[in-house]
């Protein structure tokens, strides 16, 4: 038996383009400056909210923040080629009727869910926020 999402829905994801993107940070590997982009892809995830529009206190003031995880079947992802990185831009939640279009960065990823059969994580975690994670 193979484990799955409980409820998966299309998500569009603006992948960075390495070869076409100016400048990297040698340390940290996050693009500096403007960043290009792979027009979008289409993958099915199960998206988890944390936080949406919660005020955060800042030494600016305070600051809306919005922020969660988006789970990712891990072997679809290998078949379909598709790496997701940190910086990575999701754009559109669902379709249709149900569609939502957002400003999220990947911030981080790790796999999850993992079964001694398997020998490894069935999913990929995918954290996000509305906050561009790398510096300019």
């Amino acid at each position: 038996m193979k484990p799955r999402l409980i409820a998966p829905i299309p998500i569009y994801i603006e992948q960075i383009e390495p070869d076409q993107t100016a400048q990297f940070d040698p340390y940290t590997k996050e693009p500096i400056g403007d960043v290009a982009r792979a027009p979008a892809i289409r993958v099915l995830g199960q998206f988890q909210p944390d936080k949406t529009d919660d005020p955060d206190a800042s030494s600016g003031g305070v600051v809306l923040e919005s922020k969660g995880y988006i789970l990712f079947q891990y072997m679809d992802l290998v078949r379909a080629g598709i790496q997701i990185r940190r910086g990575d831009k999701v754009i559109q939640i669902g379709e249709g009727l149900y569609k939502e279009e957002v400003e999220f960065y990947i911030k981080g990823t790790r796999r999850a869910g993992h079964y001694a059969r398997l020998k490894g994580g069935a999913f990929l975690k995918a954290w996000y926020s509305d906050r561009h994670p790398s510096r300019k």
